[in-house]
């Protein structure tokens, strides 16, 4: 039997330790026998040989870029680094949070899934706080695994008390859907008693304004050049005309100095005032009892309360409880404090549960309607009768208020304009005479 060999004729011998050297890559190979031929021919032309080239060495890859420096500004606490300037989205109307809230009622009772309509409510109203509000919700639900409820009703800057007490108060997805139509009636109502009233409070006091500037205009300009036409001629001021320059005077520094009160308050509110819990419940109880705007208050308040209250009983709270949460959702501090005075005394057994509602912050039939209720069923469909018909009266109450409040402001206008006729026309009656007499002298 006769072996075969197979000898690789380029690959390099052994040394005499029997090691075998590493073999150069083929590319060196090359480039070796061509500097070999290029020395060879120089040689043999007397040529000087050049220094074999080193092959150049891989190009390392560019560092990326760093990202342009942006003004931060670094935590006091966390040592993280936050932005300066947060782009904010713009805040939705109470129209808008109520149109969500009713489109959520709609999807969960048509069978979607709570992620998949949260999701599409923020990608709809992205350009709103109210998106983005939806969105953290869905962060809450996936990352903490928070439930529907408790994801919307850590949304205190977005959705209003009255909703979040709703929402709260609910138990089963019916309750939910139910509470939800709710709050965004509630919402959309007490807005546009909000609306209704600032609309009908416009015209009268810029025409106020007006007339104020007028009077101003002519104690502090046209009176003061009466006078110098009687001086002009030599006469007398009439007595009359220096007690009208005088009543313009003062007339003058008490406007400026309503106007610096009122400006000074509300700075104060902003700032301060809204802090104080007592402060509140003195403006609320103002609100209630003042005339024209105290019955429209009382009542849209009465109606947040029944509404708010009938769900909670209807969702298996307790009475205690439902009285408590009732009184948040009512959106008046002075109601709140009532209520959460008359939950202690009824827990001790000192007021029974319609006692609620003897108080002259609410209406007079509430208490009436709750004490003949033959049981807690008749009890719950009492109380959002009487809902509905707060919200009727509160509307009617407003359609009064605006019907008066024209014809008092006209009153107004026209006991100005009359004031600043007299003020000028009867220091003129007097010149007229005066410069008769002097013409006959």
């Amino acid at each position: 039997m006769t072996d075969t060999f197979q000898f690789n004729l380029g690959a390099p011998l052994p040394t005499a330790d029997g090691a075998v050297p590493a073999q150069p890559s083929a590319a060196v190979v090359e480039e070796t026998y061509a500097e070999t031929q290029e020395r060879l021919r120089d040689a043999a032309t007397g040529k000087k040989t050049k220094a074999p080239k080193e092959p150049k060495a891989a190009k390392e890859p560019k560092a990326a870029k760093a990202p342009k420096k942006t003004k931060t500004v670094q935590s006091a606490t966390s040592g993280e680094k936050k932005p300066m300037f947060t782009v904010v989205a713009k805040k939705a109307r109470p129209e808008d949070v109520g149109e969500t809230l009713e489109d959520l009622a709609s999807m969960l009772e048509a069978g979607e899934s709570e992620e998949r309509a949260l999701t599409e409510l923020a990608r709809q109203y992205e350009k709103l706080n109210v998106g983005a509000a939806y969105k953290r919700a869905i962060d809450r639900m996936r990352i903490h695994g928070d439930n529907i409820i408790e994801a919307l009703c850590a949304e205190e800057d977005v959705f209003p008390r009255v909703a979040r007490e709703l929402l709260a108060a609910s138990v089963t997805p019916k309750d939910l859907h139910a509470n939800l139509r709710h709050a965004a009636m509630l919402v959309t109502e007490a807005s546009d008693v909000k609306a209704a009233i600032k609309a009908a409070l416009f015209k009268p006091l810029l025409t106020m304004g007006i007339v104020l500037v007028f009077v101003i205009v002519a104690a502090e300009w046209l009176l003061p050049q009466v006078a110098v036409m009687f001086t002009s001629i030599g006469a007398e001021v009439p007595p009359v005309t220096t007690t009208m320059i005088a009543v313009g005077a003062s007339f003058k520094w008490i406007i400026g100095g309503v106007v610096v009160l009122l400006i000074g308050f509300a700075i104060f509110w902003l700032f301060a005032g809204h802090k104080n819990p007592k402060l509140r419940e003195m403006k609320d109880s103002i609100a209630i009892k003042m005339p024209l705007l105290g019955p429209i208050t009382q009542m849209a308040a009465a109606a947040r309360f029944a509404e708010v209250l009938a769900a909670c009983l209807a969702s298996g709270m307790n009475e205690l409880d439902a009285l408590e949460v009732a009184g948040r959702a009512a959106g008046n501090d002075a109601v709140e404090a009532w209520v959460m005075s008359h939950i202690e005394k009824q827990r001790v057994g000192d007021a029974v549960f319609a006692d609620v509602a003897a108080t002259p912050l609410f209406p007079w039939n509430l208490k009436n309607r709750i004490d003949i209720a033959p049981g807690p069923r008749h009890l719950i469909d009492t109380l959002r009768d009487l809902g509905k018909i707060f919200h009727k009266k509160s509307k009617r109450r407003l359609e009064q208020f605006s019907d008066r409040v024209g014809p008092l402001t006209e009153i107004v206008v026209l006991v100005a304009a009359a004031a600043v006729i007299l003020m000028v026309a009867i220091p003129v009656t007097t010149f007229a005479p005066q410069m008769i007499n002097m013409g006959k002298h």
